[in-house]
């Protein structure tokens, strides 16, 4: 099968579709606005243009439901009983314009436009009810004493952030590949409704789909609206609000709603972060005790020998120059390995005395090279501080490695290096 054809994601602030394009009134976040927006539409008849004849769009004192085929996914699912709490929950929509369908404004000059509807989560508890009676079109949430609902609810000044829309196109640069893509397939876009409340671990909750604005709020719980509210001073007034005149009841119609629980805190990531690095003393070194090498040491030899062995692990801060070996155990101790190293007579079947001094010789610093041009073998070098012994005969020890058994296999002795 050929491969799939990668996609780019475009996250976008608002859209805007159909004569919800040619609102002109721009949104001030505020509520000092109408609740109506009036648009001119001119029709033409045999190519002669008409009269425009204004037309009004339906506004958020309009909807009175939803068609539940719009939601497309929730996030936690709903029953979930598990949801990581550092995450925010979500709610997708199948139209890409739906959060901004029935707000009567256009975005201003930073690309806000406040959505109609919004999704709050409410913790449950004494004082949260959500109920259906025949005398309101909607179900209602209820959140009175002892609940709280300014510690429930969202700050509505900020809710133009909480909606967006996203559009799957080749390429995300091209704005019109990125339109093509909303108006294309609907399987290439989407809108999504954020909660932006932080959840606590092990904890119930309530997620619903409310309006935003007042008077769809009204619409919502069968309230009368006058044709006046349409365009009073606070036509736009939100929900809710959280100043200090609150109230302590809360009544908000409920378009889409459903529970889940939170599990224990954290998930991958937010486990991950939590992580602190902490270097034990001494880590990459190994003290290593070098009174039985394996041959005779000399008389003078220290009582306590004890070296530092560097290891592949070593700390990211501090000294990183190599540990040295003090003078009056590097001195005896080389000299020592000299002696047995420059000694002639080694026959080809002791291969336990070569590879005793081969381990003794994989404490110092070595040297990787070529042997006899064959790149399967090379000479592992240890380079030992020449003693009186090395500089009378001029003898380098060194052990061969073979790189295709991993093992020392014998000890030489030359003229010189």
């Amino acid at each position: 099968m050929p491969p799939s054809p990668q996609a780019n994601l475009s996250f976008l602030p608002w859209v805007r579709q159909g004569l919800a394009s040619a609102i002109t009134t721009v949104d001030t976040l505020g509520p000092q606005q109408a609740a109506a927006a009036d648009v001119s539409v001119t029709l033409k008849v045999n190519n002669a243009p008409l009269p425009p004849v204004p037309v009004r769009l339906r506004g958020p004192a309009d909807v009175v439901g939803i068609d539940a085929h719009q939601i497309v996914r929730t996030d936690p699912r709903a029953g979930s009983t598990d949801f990581e709490p550092n995450c925010f929950p979500s709610v997708e929509l199948d139209r890409a314009d739906f959060p901004w369908l029935f707000t009567p404004a256009c975005a201003n000059t930073n690309s806000q436009l406040r959505p109609w509807l919004c999704l709050v989560v409410v913790r449950k508890q004494d004082g949260v009810q959500l109920t259906s009676t025949a005398n309101t079109p909607l179900p209602t949430l209820q959140i009175a004493a002892p609940a709280k609902p300014f510690l429930e609810l969202p700050n509505l000044q900020e809710c133009w952030a909480w909606a967006h829309a996203q559009a799957a196109a080749d390429n995300n640069s091209d704005p019109n590949a990125v339109r093509a893509a909303l108006d294309g397939a609907p399987e290439l876009s989407l809108s999504r409704l954020v909660c932006p409340r932080v959840l606590t671990p092990d904890t119930d909750y309530i997620a619903c789909v409310v309006p935003t604005f007042d008077l769809g709020r009204k619409a919502g719980l069968g309230l009368p609206i006058a044709d006046t509210d349409l365009i009073a001073k606070n036509a736009l007034a939100p929900a809710w609000t959280l100043t200090a005149a609150a109230p302590t009841q809360v009544q908000l119609p409920v378009y889409y709603s459903w529970q889940f629980r939170t599990g224990a805190a954290g998930d991958f990531e937010s486990l991950a972060r939590r992580l602190k690095r902490s270097v034990p003393q001494g880590l990459g070194q190994r003290t290593v005790d070098i009174r039985h090498p394996g041959f005779e040491l000399p008389a003078t030899f220290p009582a306590v020998a004890t070296v530092k062995v560097e290891g592949a692990l070593m700390p990211m801060t501090g000294s990183t120059s190599p540990v040295l070996w003090s003078d009056t155990v590097a001195g005896p101790f080389e000299q020592a390995l000299a002696d047995i190293v420059n000694q002639p007579g080694f026959e080809p079947g002791d291969r336990a005395g070569r590879r005793s001094i081969a381990r003794t010789a994989a404490l110092r610093p070595l040297a990787c090279r070529p042997r006899h041009g064959d790149p399967e073998c090379c000479e592992l070098v240890r380079r030992i501080e020449p003693g009186p012994s090395l500089a009378r005969d001029g003898g380098c020890g060194h052990a061969r490695h073979s790189a295709t058994t991993g093992s020392f296999d014998g000890v030489g002795v030359g003229a010189g290096c």
